[in-house]
């Protein structure tokens, strides 16, 4: 101890570093005050919050589709409840379709707007479907009616329930397709890509090849097909599907020969079936 304190403090000051060159350059001078003014001015009657182009895009996530527009209805529409929309296809592309809502729910005199399961229906104008998408609304789901137009590609399929999913009356993790005729394919191969479609209902599907070609895509997720027996190219497509299917599969076979719409006009059950059928997936 005493040849330490002898020798200076415990702990001594760390010695200065040496600098072993000089700084390069001069000091630069500080950089000028930016004064921020908006490159043009906006309008004094401005209303405040606008989105990027239009107030529907002011609420949505940054690059996601738009949902549903509103259009004004005709007296058709009105009377079957419906509201007219409108969404945008690839290439800009817009198409017109009608929307199905419930009425919110009143909590004690305070409106809470129901994010319901959604159903997506394709493969004929609107106004053909009648009276299955009131009948859907009324189980409990948000259901949106369009026609993509024989042309449409599973890219217009996969930007219209995009599309939905955006509405605020749709649960987005609750989704459905319901597709007759061309549409019934369309759904099949739409559903395979699009990963928001949770279940696929096919009213008399009839590419046979092209369906058992996406349809490892889309398994295991939930299917029903709807056929009649005597229409020998659709159910045979279903009888494939079914036997393709790695998933809960369901094939409801009517007698008769009638396709598409013909088969929706037919049965009256149609509706119901489909119901019973949804609500054992699309559970809240």
């Amino acid at each position: 101890m005493v040849v330490l304190t002898a020798c200076g403090p415990l702990t001594p000051d760390p010695p200065t570093p040496t600098p072993t060159r000089a700084l390069s350059g001069p000091t630069i001078e500080p950089s000028p005050t930016v004064i921020n003014f908006f490159p043009t001015e906006i309008p004094p009657n401005a209303p405040p919050g606008l989105g990027q182009s239009i107030p529907e895009a002011e609420r949505i996530p940054f690059n996601s589709s738009l949902p549903p527009l509103n259009v004004t209805p005709n007296a058709d529409q009105t009377r079957r409840g419906a509201q007219l929309v409108q969404i945008t296809l690839a290439g800009g592309r817009t198409v017109t379709g009608e929307l199905y809502v419930n009425d919110p729910l009143d909590l004690e005199g305070v409106l809470i707007q129901q994010r319901l399961p959604g159903l997506l229906l394709v493969g004929a104008p609107p106004v053909a479907w009648d009276p299955l998408p009131a009948q859907l609304r009324d189980f409990g789901y948000t259901v949106f009616v369009v026609d993509l137009g024989q042309t449409a590609t599973s890219e217009d399929f996969s930007l219209a329930m995009n599309a939905f999913s955006e509405d605020e009356n749709v649960n987005p993790g609750l989704m459905a397709a319901i597709g007759v005729d061309d549409g019934a394919d369309l759904t099949l191969i739409g559903c395979a890509l699009e990963a928001l479609c949770d279940a696929a209902v096919l009213i008399s599907p009839r590419s046979r090849a092209t369906l058992l070609n996406v349809l490892p895509d889309y398994n295991p997720r939930p299917l029903i097909v709807f056929a009649s027996e005597d229409a020998s190219d659709t159910f045979d497509t279903a009888l494939a599907l079914q036997d393709a299917a790695q998933g809960s599969f369901s094939l409801q076979a009517f007698p008769g020969d009638a396709n598409g719409l013909g088969l929706i006009d037919n049965e009256s059950t149609l509706g119901e079936i489909i119901r019973q059928w949804l609500q054992r997936f699309l559970v809240v």
